[in-house]
């Protein structure tokens, strides 16, 4: 069973890596539209964010910065988060979104960061099609939803922990969750001919 579960863990890691860099690089590029070309260093970007979140994105900044320079969100005199000013010469953006852990990329799923991006949920998920009954909300939540379950079973596998009991989770229904989403992103089939 150990060997069992060695090798299926590794097999779904490859497909598992492939989602995480497939999802970051598609919200990056729906952020654009917003945001612009520096996306996540824009300020009203990064001021929107939750604390946390923010945090983390602060936290990847400071650690690919060219410079000594420390970002900080700071509060002003009225409670605001004041500008960052992050030059994009000094830190290269896409080095922060490799930085950038998966709970990022998940967080900017949810109901309160995806609003950053769903107006331009096409530039993302080009393959998904809104469901008129469903709404593009509940289609996001739902590629959250799986999101969360990819970013579990990741998690459980790089704790050496098993995979294989179905009462925890379903291998086979989670991999084709995972080529859903992949295939809202770019067409699977002209890969896999």
């Amino acid at each position: 069973m150990y060997l069992w579960n060695i090798q299926i863990s590794s097999a779904f890691l490859e497909v598992i890596s492939l989602y995480e860099v497939t999802l970051r690089n598609t919200l990056v590029k729906a952020l654009e539209p917003n945001y612009r070309q520096y996306s996540i260093l824009n300020d009203n970007f990064i001021r929107a964010l939750r604390h946390e979140t923010r945090e983390a994105l602060i936290v990847a900044v400071n650690k690919v910065s060219l410079n000594s320079h420390k970002y900080s969100a700071v509060r002003g005199a009225h409670g605001m988060i004041q500008p960052l000013k992050i030059d994009p010469r000094d830190v290269p953006v896409g080095k922060v979104v490799a930085e950038l852990n998966f709970v990022f990329w998940e967080n900017m799923l949810s109901k309160t960061h995806s609003s950053r991006w769903k107006a331009h949920y096409k530039e993302a998920f080009p393959n998904l099609v809104v469901e008129p009954n469903i709404g593009i909300e509940c289609q996001i939540a739902r590629i959250h939803q799986i999101t969360g379950k990819v970013r579990e079973l990741r998690n459980r596998i790089c704790h050496h922990e098993p995979i294989f009991d179905e009462n925890k989770i379903n291998l086979s229904e989670l991999y084709t969750q995972i080529k859903e989403v992949l295939n809202y992103i770019s067409r699977l089939d002209k890969y896999t001919k």
